[in-house]
């Protein structure tokens, strides 16, 4: 802009630069700022000089490849749904280094003749579509003619195919622009495709891709996917010339048990909905079911598996107050939408889609599945014991219980008909108010008094259970609500950390050792994990290709009120599928995840009735812990109601 504000012509400027660039001996000004004109003058050329002109077709199609292929997985991904959209009835994927040395995709699908596979690699050339108005009607998985010539262009190729009217098939070799001429070879009816040396030619690409753990974890990810899609298709993975998964032709119950565990059924809750436009089916989580991610929620639509943030918050709203804050149920739904009221062509990757009533589908979505888990037998309970706190909170009257003052029978102290673990009589409470309503504070680091330490004394007095939920403690500043499952939590989580600092062995054998069958992810998980799950007090003996025995368990686990193979299955969905594995770096953060849901399955629940010698040893325990102001999730497990406030509340 100064240049322009000078008052000399733009050429001008240009010819005094190119001037001072031939005749640097005769230019006075100094070097450097000969080096910055000359700089300008390099931007200015560039940038008002260069004409327009079309970019070569390997340029055009690596600038393609920038989208449609970020790492292995989508080569995969197009892959296959080409091998779909051809008729495959079995799809076999070979893997080397996790896909970066090498994918190969093998069909029995339609093939393609001589004219077809030469197409095959151009751009935007498909059988799909044909015209503008198809676009609103799509029912393949592609259609945008890009995936061959993306792939293609950064990668070395070789495409083999025979059509069931040809006695032999056409080989074609590609790699980046240059393309070798066909030839007949001997190959059985279908397609197979050899992508060798990804991205070879574009190394900064190749520079950002992951281990090779990871990169096959992320295939073994769709691979599941597809395989839910379409359970009468027969689909094989190999990595390394070794089958790790193998997904049978079956009906959909049979392919969710292989693809994503034998007790996939038993902890989840079939669901369907219809509206004219739109069919909803799935499967969801029962309340207890709970993971540390999103990773075990599949999403489809219209036979495409998708990622849409309004599934996603349709999904937490359905869960909402019944999976504890930072924890996901585990879903697989399948929307079937008309083709006129989403839109599939958001991104080349196809992953994207956009709704045309998105308020309408989350509302639908959303009242489908809490309809669902409210007619779950005893979930009925969680919702009115979720309203009780609201109100209890919020200073809402509770209707009151039939009680008479004068009955020992139902007198808020009298003993239950079963205690749990000792044979002492339980003292509970149960409080009711109708007046304002309660105002919590973050609790005051208590200490301990010197007389209190000296006589071995405790700085509280138990009063009782509120609500089978919490221990009331009184203390010379006013009440405690300690929360009894985020309490034995704490305790739980510091003593497994402990015996791990002193590397003494914590576990308890298995009289009959548990049969335990995984799916391929799970699978994956143990591969990478075992070590620390030994560790942790799960010692495990490979029996075949899926199948394990489970022989010890933590022995803080309560063995008699668990189900052993569920909580198993839960803890390898906890382990996050990462880069580095068990490396180092990261080894301190798998232990502290695992070692906190095992504490979290093996403390006290939410409801359990305790006497009075449990609350004793769960507030001496958690008195000695230096951290009992949270549970190791970083929940509050401690409020306090102060004396100023009660006496507030009875105005004085």
């Amino acid at each position: 802009m100064r240049l322009q504000s000078s008052g000399r012509s733009f050429g001008n400027i240009l010819e005094q630069v190119s001037w001072k660039r031939r005749n640097p001996s005769k230019c006075l000004i100094p070097r450097q700022l000969q080096t910055r004109q000359i700089s300008c003058f390099c931007f200015l050329k560039t940038r008002f000089m260069a004409s327009i002109h079309l970019l070569p077709p390997l340029v055009q199609n690596q600038i393609a490849a920038g989208e449609v292929v970020e790492r292995p997985v989508s080569v995969v991904k197009e892959l296959v749904e080409n091998s779909l959209d051809a008729g495959a009835t079995a799809i076999k994927v070979s893997l080397e280094e996790g896909g970066i040395a090498r994918i190969s995709v093998e069909d029995n699908g339609n093939g393609m003749d001589k004219e077809d596979l030469l197409l095959s690699c151009v751009r935007h050339a498909t059988s799909k579509i044909s015209q503008l108005e198809d676009l609103q009607h799509i029912a393949s998985m592609g259609f945008r003619g890009e995936a061959l010539a993306s792939i293609s262009s950064v990668a070395k190729v070789t495409v083999t195919s025979r059509t069931s009217l040809s006695p032999f098939a056409n080989q074609l070799s590609i790699e980046g622009d240059h393309t070798s001429t066909l030839k007949e070879v001997a190959a059985p009816v279908g397609t197979r495709i050899d992508v060798e040396a990804l991205f070879f030619n574009v190394p900064a690409r190749k520079k950002y891709l992951r281990s090779s753990k990871t990169e096959y974890g992320l295939i073994m990810r769709y691979m599941t996917e597809v395989a839910l899609l379409y359970p009468h298709i027969r689909f094989e993975l190999l990595h390394e010339g070794r089958s790790t998964a193998l997904f049978a032709p079956g009906s959909e119950e049979e392919r969710l048990k292989s693809a994503l565990g034998s007790l996939f059924l038993q902890e989840h809750l079939a669901v369907t909905t219809e509206h004219p436009d739109i069919m909803l089916h799935g499967y969801i989580s029962k309340p207890h079911v709970q993971r540390s991610t999103r990773v075990k929620q599949y999403l489809f639509v219209n036979n495409r598996p998708v990622k849409s943030d309004i599934l996603t918050k349709a999904i937490a709203q359905a869960y909402h107050r019944i999976v504890d804050e930072g924890r996901y149920p585990s879903v697989v739904l399948f929307l079937t939408v008309h083709p006129t009221l989403v839109d599939v062509n958001v991104h080349p990757r196809k992953l994207e889609v956009r709704f045309h009533d998105p308020q309408f589908l989350f509302s639908l979505v959303s009242t489908a599945l809490r309809k669902e888990l409210m007619q779950e037998g005893g979930h009925r309970s969680l919702r009115e014991e979720a309203m009780e706190t609201k109100n209890l909170i919020e200073g809402t009257p509770t209707p009151l219980p039939s009680y008479n003052p004068f009955s020992r029978a139902s007198s808020p102290y009298a003993a239950p008909s079963a205690t749990r673990g000792f044979n002492s009589q339980q003292v509970q409470m149960d409080v009711v108010l109708q007046h304002q309503p309660l105002h919590f504070h973050e609790p005051k680091r208590f200490e301990e008094t010197n007389s209190a330490r000296a006589s071995g004394e405790a700085p509280y007095r138990i009063l009782g259970q509120l609500l089978r939920c919490y221990i009331v403690l009184e203390t010379a500043e006013g009440l405690l609500l300690v929360d009894q499952h985020a309490a034995h939590e704490r305790i739980l989580f510091d003593r497994l950390t402990l015996l791990r600092e002193q590397n003494k062995d914590h576990v308890q054998a298995l009289l009959t050792p548990h049969l335990l069958h995984l799916s391929p992810e799970e699978r994956i998980r143990l591969e990478q994990y075992q070590g620390i799950l030994q560790e942790s007090g799960f010692h495990l003996d490979q029996l075949d290709e899926s199948s394990w025995s489970l022989t010890s368990l933590p022995a803080d686990l309560p063995v008699g009120s668990i189900d052993i193979e569920s909580t198993f299955h839960t803890i390898l969905g906890e382990c996050e599928d990462m880069e580095t594995g068990c490396s180092s770096k990261h080894l301190g953060d798998y232990r502290e995840k695992l070692h906190a849901y095992t504490a979290c399955r093996s403390a006290v629940k939410f409801g359990d009735a305790l006497t009075m010698p449990e609350m004793e040893a769960i507030m001496q325990d958690l008195w000695q812990t230096p951290r009992r102001y949270t549970c190791p999730h970083g929940r509050t497990s401690i409020v306090a109601l102060e004396k100023s406030h009660l006496m507030h509340l009875f105005n004085r």
